[in-house]
């Protein structure tokens, strides 16, 4: 009777054995992460995160992995939320969807097109920012596709419609979630970024050299995002691609790199993940100026502090903060 009750087995937006986290709200202890203590995460029936009304009313999609998905950061304080926000602030009745998922690279956001924004009804949006790089840079020496990229359980259908349906499990998620929050910090990374020395390496990896190491990847990378900006299009919207940047690197006022010491040493492999993820933000402007999408290398232009970061790669709501206004400023001439 409970499920039959609370479940979803009849919800005309069941996802049925698609991994996708949908109608969940928990509260994660976040007090070992930045100066915060709760924060609130709600993903909605169609999985997406952001107070954007239905989906018919949706202007701006942001799309992307953890960094999007922000699972540690309040409701109403990721980049997605403040982004909508500002547009909201300067008169502008732009609404916008978070629809980031952990772990997923442009290999799951490929199958979210395919098998994913179609089950949300009246999805039209009107731009779909793709907010890449990092996870892609890390497929770069990996041969397997991430559990995140897989958009179906096929080895176990009756499972997972199981898990997307039933009102006990979501109950035992909500749980999990709960006793989990305590080790947060594991699950989203190490140390805090300014708990590191950061130094000017004397010898820094060549770009060049590396991209040329790597080029099959960056060429399957560059594939993708053709074939994403397509999807985008064939939705109607407009596609927009922005650049990611990293923790473990740093600039100072002159533009020098600095990478963290480690054990009284430079860390290499700091280098190496800088010319790594510096060659897939080239790819990833140079794929998108030839395809005339709206192109923001935030990589380049936006210098986030250490204090911006709760581990290598992930922002706290300072940071995603930083990072929606500056999406506001140079989109506003974009939005119609």
């Amino acid at each position: 009777m409970l499920e039959l009750i609370m479940g979803s087995w009849f919800s005309k937006s069941t996802f049925g054995r698609l991994i996708v986290p949908n109608e969940i709200k928990r509260k994660f202890n976040v007090s070992n992460l930045y100066d915060q203590e709760i924060s609130l995460y709600i993903r909605d029936q169609y999985g997406l995160r952001g107070n954007y009304g239905k989906p018919s009313d949706i202007d701006i999609l942001t799309v992307g992995g953890s960094t999007t998905n922000e699972i540690f950061v309040n409701e109403g304080e990721t980049w997605s939320d403040r982004l909508a926000a500002a547009f909201q602030d300067s008169g502008y009745n732009i609404q916008v969807a978070n629809a980031g998922i952990d772990g997923q690279s442009t290999i799951g956001h490929l199958k979210n097109f395919e098998l994913w924004f179609s089950l949300i009804p009246k999805l039209k949006p009107k731009y779909i920012i793709l907010y890449v790089g990092i996870n892609d840079s890390a497929l770069a020496e990996k041969t397997e596709i991430n559990q995140q990229d897989i958009m179906k359980n096929n080895r176990r259908p009756i499972r997972q419609y199981i898990r997307n349906n039933s009102a006990i499990y979501s109950m035992y998620a909500n749980i999990r979630g709960m006793i989990h929050a305590r080790d947060a910090q594991l699950l989203h990374g190490g140390k805090k970024p300014r708990t590191y020395e950061y130094v000017y390496p004397k010898i820094l990896f060549d770009v060049d050299t590396r991209a040329q190491e790597i080029s099959g990847a960056l060429q399957a990378y560059a594939n993708r995002l053709e074939k994403i900006i397509y999807y985008i299009r064939e939705l109607g919207a407009q596609a927009i691609i922005v650049t990611q940047n990293a923790a473990v690197y740093r600039y100072d006022a002159n533009g020098k790199l600095l990478v963290r010491k480690i054990d009284g040493q430079v860390n290499q492999k700091d280098l190496l993940d800088h010319a790594t993820l510096l060659s897939h933000n080239q790819t990833a402007m140079v794929v998108c100026q030839k395809l005339n999408a709206i192109c923001i290398d935030l990589a380049e232009k936006l210098r986030l502090d250490v204090e911006d970061y709760y581990d290598s790669i992930h922002t706290t709501p300072s940071g995603s903060a930083k990072i929606g206004r500056f999406l506001f400023q140079i989109l506003k001439p974009y939005i119609k």
